[in-house]
């Protein structure tokens, strides 16, 4: 490719404080070394909260450009303190991001193609750009980034979709539905190619699209090696207790998975003597409350979320590490899943079905239960580990093709997309 200029479109980039921009700092960082220059349109994300990604994006290669969204984006995902004055903080900002989705009924981004492209606009033309991609979720990035496609149609536009787009049952107001699937529409329909990371996905939005012309393509959410690497370099694995591990949001569900599990082993923990379960997350009051006993006796422990360095440290001295995906995101897998693989870490999935269940089955990445439709099984492989545990503690999985998720391999499938267009 001559042009080795690429215009992203991300609302959600470092130093965004949640995962939402892991996917393109680790896509960025491996275009930039490989001698793409990538231009970066995103909102001026303040720096509060550091994520180790953050500091992927750092490069001459990569030129960030922040325009104003319309929108109280930094204030919504604020962390206040857990104190008094916090609470009251966040009841305050909760109220106000109310009145402010009164507007932006779809999403944060409903009012930034406003200043966005014109910006892009520009841009393309001074820097010679011919290359776009726009990510989303905020999907109304995408949206702007169609616009945009209709007023140059020289330019070739990628939509990288990450999740589905929204349901309807999320609208109360009939014409906010109707509107939310004129967008949609619009923004599939124009548009060269559609980049989605899942096969669930693709097929979700290959219902929606009527333009023969727009090429659809699945790259994976993968892991970065070199963040992994340095664990298996400086090793002090002390025999490994019989330890399960789960880190993450309980939201959409999950935590409704988890409790299936968790009642499994309460109901059972005379035949697993020996379980730990740690749980690194936030918001987990009603876990809590309700396995108290658990917490009590020491097999349950629940802790804050922590950083991805200790994380992956914690997940390789684990024996088996957990993952929850509830039946209304079967479409979709967490990136968790290849970082466990790569650690050798084997693991246990309650979900139901999909591409969750298929890659665990197809690189042999562990244990998948549908958690709906085969409770008993969840006891069975319980028993199951805890037997090989104690035949051997330093029991490691020796998955298939797990290379194949790393994100520099991925970052070249995806520069073989855009060449193609």
């Amino acid at each position: 490719m001559n042009n080795k200029k690429i215009l992203l479109i991300a609302f959600k980039f470092p130093p965004y404080p949640e995962v939402g921009a892991f996917r393109w700092a680790k896509f960025s960082k491996y275009f930039a070394k490989k001698g793409y220059t990538i231009h970066v349109a995103t909102v001026n994300w303040i720096e509060k909260h550091t994520q180790s990604w953050h500091k992927d994006v750092i490069s001459k290669n990569i030129i960030i450009h922040c325009i104003s969204s319309l929108f109280i984006h930094n204030l919504k995902y604020y962390k206040f303190s857990p104190n008094i004055l916090g609470k009251f903080l966040n009841k305050l900002r909760n109220q106000l991001i109310k009145v402010f989705n009164l507007f932006y009924y779809i999403d944060d981004a409903q009012f930034w193609g406003y200043k966005l492209l014109p910006f892009c606009l520009e841009l393309i033309k001074k820097e010679n750009i011919k290359y776009v991609i726009a990510t989303g979720a905020p999907f109304m990035s995408n949206y702007w980034a169609s616009r945009m496609k209709i007023i140059m149609p020289d330019i070739k536009l990628i939509h990288d979709l990450r999740d589905e787009w929204y349901e309807e049952d999320r609208f109360l107001i009939s014409c906010y539905k109707k509107k939310n699937k004129e967008f949609e529409n619009f923004t599939l329909n124009n548009c060269d190619s559609i980049v989605t990371t899942y096969i669930g996905l693709k097929e979700l939005f290959s219902k929606k699209i009527n333009n023969n012309n727009i090429k659809q393509y699945i790259i994976y959410n993968g892991y970065d090696k070199e963040n992994i690497d340095y664990i298996f370099s400086n090793k002090s694995l002390n025999k490994r207790d019989f330890s399960f591990i789960y880190a993450g949001s309980l939201s959409n569900n999950r935590d409704l998975v988890l409790d299936v599990f968790l009642n499994v082993v309460s109901e059972n923990v005379d035949k697993l003597n020996d379980i730990k379960i740690y749980i690194y997350c936030t918001n987990c009051k009603k876990v809590i409350s309700k396995y108290k006993k658990l917490i009590d006796t020491n097999h349950l422990i629940i802790e804050g979320l922590l950083s991805q360095e200790k994380l992956f440290e914690s997940i390789y001295n684990s024996f088996v590490a957990l993952h929850f995906m509830p039946d209304n995101q079967s479409y979709i897998v967490s990136v968790k899943l290849f970082e466990y693989g790569i650690l050798k870490r084997p693991v246990l999935s309650l979900n139901y079905g999909g591409d969750t269940d298929y890659l665990i089955k197809k690189h042999k990445l562990g244990y998948s239960i549908n958690y709906k439709e085969n409770k008993d099984e969840i006891l069975k492989v319980l028993l199951e580990l805890y037997n090989k545990w104690k035949s051997n503690p330093d029991y490691s999985i020796n998955p298939i093709d797990i290379n194949n998720y790393s994100y520099e391999n991925l970052s070249d499938e995806y520069l073989k997309i855009i060449e193609k267009i």
